[in-house]
């Protein structure tokens, strides 16, 4: 069976231009969706279901994992629907698997399943499996040792099956030669570009036009089901606006935390400096340090003295001045004689690494403690927030027992907690990573007891230090968004497809020309266009459009007559290309090391597309009904 599937997988062509990254299909335990029953359907699975609850969950779960890879922001092609699609298709993906290991008598051993917990994280302490934590961590969960374990059993046995699928290709040298020549091949191309060139008052789609394809293309522009919400929450922030401080209060806390409102010490210095050096002997520095000095305790002026005997080329134009300096900042021996000076001392002569200094501080600043007037505010945010943290725990649970005692309305929990009923905009399932539109809010709205029975939700933790009720304002299923709503975007997007048109008509008419002999040169000047000549590319350069590089790279030369097409651009405008000469990678340049990794590579794309192909295999023998898109 793994032959013929890998033959389904089949084609170098495939290896040549198959990228290498992939999102693995199994990112979810199995454990998530098996035995779900009584809540609403996202998908049936060979006679079994995944819920819509477990699929949201997973959803999340890789919005999570997204946002963690790419530094905090989702990118813009990680749509909702098409994030919503990908997991769901994982989820079908794993179980398809799991089941097909068991019929396959794919079993792990004890010993397998035991190891693997013992490696697992949360289960360890000071780096060691810990009994006591695995048991109360699974007690936290609702789950006896016996199903944890037959879940791990598993998931263990889903990847056994999915690496000997994946994991059992092999590339020949000969194949590998063949890949190097083709990935490191080098193309010599030119290309113009051919924009729309009509008039900007052309109207290029008509008013009928848009909302014929409004009419004919409903789908494009669906809603999705919806809740608009009325909700309370509860805050640590929200709790201590409401909390007064008295005075006396502030004046102790003020008394007992002196130390933290002492400001950092900061002074202005100047200093010569006398240099111990190849030039200059210890004593010879020290010497003439000693006179300068005796000159300052005459009254001679410092400035002046420093212009004209220090060594310091940063300070001794400014008069050896030194601006602000804060502790922490000069050397040692300096710091501690500065530091210990009054404002206007001389310094005696203090020797550091770089030889002898004469200080005078001329400012101090800071070192003092801050009166109350200027942290009075800064000490009663604190004690209110200290306040409120000991309260927040009480509020809530008060809160969870108030909407439960009255499900069909948050208004006197609302009244009696002091707090107000607020309003969400509309929401969809997959709802926002921010504010009320939480995954874990968005599993309460849209189940049973918000969404059909009009109940109050309970609680729902969104951090540390807030919570929130929620209750369902109005619903609306899924429908076409209204005609007026979209009616711009679907000018803008004809729009670009009559100018993308436009564009299209006139470069084959400039590629028809290049083919009957004419060169690019001469067709790009007849239609006051700029050529960018002779552009040598490989498969990964990026400073062109990745769509030219692919059309150029898809063309086959017949000799070393030229080749010519054109691609359509992002922008709606197309290129004409010419293909002037190919050289293919030398394989003898690529040392062992390098071609190990290519193997393997190489391998491991052959593995993915056998998986992809076995995954495939297991959807078209199986019963399969999306019920959630």
């Amino acid at each position: 069976m793994l032959q013929a599937i890998r033959d389904k997988a089949q084609g170098w062509i495939a290896w040549v231009i198959v990228g290498f990254i992939s999102i693995p299909f199994a990112l979810w335990g199995i454990q998530e969706y098996l035995g779900v029953s009584g809540e609403p359907v996202a998908a049936k699975v060979a006679g079994s279901e995944i819920s819509q609850r477990q699929l949201e969950s997973s959803i999340e779960r890789f919005r999570s994992q997204l946002r963690e890879v790419f530094g905090g922001k989702i990118p813009e092609a990680y749509s909702d629907e098409a994030l919503r699609k990908q997991v769901l298709d994982g989820m079908i993906s794993d179980y398809l698997v799991s089941g097909h290991a068991q019929q396959q008598g794919i079993r792990a051993g004890d010993g397998m399943v035991r190891e693997e917990i013992r490696q697992y994280p949360t289960f360890q302490k000071d780096g060691k499996f810990d009994a006591d934590l695995y048991k109360l961590s699974l007690q936290q969960q609702g789950r006896s040792p016996a199903q944890f374990e037959n879940l791990i059993r598993q998931d263990i046995s889903v990847d056994v099956l999915r690496r000997a699928v994946s994991d059992t290709s092999i590339v020949s040298d000969a194949e590998l030669d063949s890949y190097i020549s083709l990935k490191e091949q080098q193309r010599l191309i030119s290309y113009l570009v051919v924009t729309n060139d009509q008039d900007a008052d052309t109207e290029l789609v008509t008013d009928a036009e848009i909302r014929a394809w409004y009419d004919e293309n409903p789908a494009n522009y669906m809603q999705p089901e919806q809740v608009r919400l009325e909700y309370l929450e509860l805050s640590r922030d929200i709790i201590a606006s409401d909390i007064s401080i008295d005075p006396a209060a502030i004046q102790t806390y003020y008394n007992d935390h002196q130390q933290s409102w002492t400001a950092d010490e900061k002074r202005s210095m100047r200093h010569i400096l006398f240099t111990v050096d190849s030039k200059q002997s210890d004593a010879e520095a020290k010497a003439a340090a000693e006179a300068v000095l005796a000159e300052l305790h005459d009254g001679a002026d410092f400035a002046q003295l420093a212009q004209e005997h220090s060594a310091d080329p940063g300070s001794a134009n400014a008069g050896g001045d030194l601006g602000v300096v804060d502790k922490g900042v000069m050397v040692k021996p300096f710091e501690d004689a500065a530091f210990a000076l009054e404002k206007g001392q001389i310094s005696e002569l203090v020797r550091s690494r770089f030889g002898y200094h004469i200080i005078e501080v001329t400012d101090i600043e800071g070192g003092g403690v801050k009166p109350l007037a200027d942290v009075e505010e800064s000490i009663r945010t604190q004690l209110q927030q200290d306040e409120a943290e000991r309260l927040f725990y009480d509020y809530a649970e008060q809160l969870a027992n108030l909407v439960y005692d009255s499900p069909d309305s948050l208004v006197p929990a609302a009244e009696a907690l002091g707090v107000k009923v607020q309003e969400s905009d509309w929401l969809a399932r997959t709802g926002n990573p921010e504010g009320i539109g939480t995954s874990k809010v968005m599993l309460a709205a849209f189940g049973d007891d918000v969404k059909e029975q009009g109940y109050n939700s309970e609680v729902i933790e969104l951090d540390t230090e807030k919570v929130v009720v929620v209750r369902l304002l109005e619903h609306r299923d899924v429908a076409t968004k209204p005609f007026e709503e979209v009616s711009d975007l679907i000018r803008q997007q004809l729009e670009l497809k009559a100018k993308s048109e436009i564009a299209s008509k006139k470069a084959a008419t400039l590629l028809t020309r290049l083919e009957a002999g004419e060169t690019i040169d001469v067709v790009a000047q007849s239609e006051g266009l700029d050529v960018e000549a002779d552009k040598q590319v490989s498969r990964d350069t990026s400073d062109i459009p990745s769509t030219i590089i692919s059309a150029a790279f898809a063309l086959q030369q017949s000799g070393e007559q030229s080749a010519y097409t054109t691609a359509a651009l992002v922008t709606g405008n197309h290129a004409v290309i010419e293909l002037k000469s190919v050289t293919d990678g030398d394989v003898a340049a690529t040392g062992e090391a390098a071609r190990n990794e290519l193997s393997k590579q190489l391998a491991d794309t052959r593995g993915k597309k056998a998986l992809s192909a076995y995954i495939e295999w297991l959807r078209d023998t199986n019963d399969i009904e999306i019920l959630s898109e």
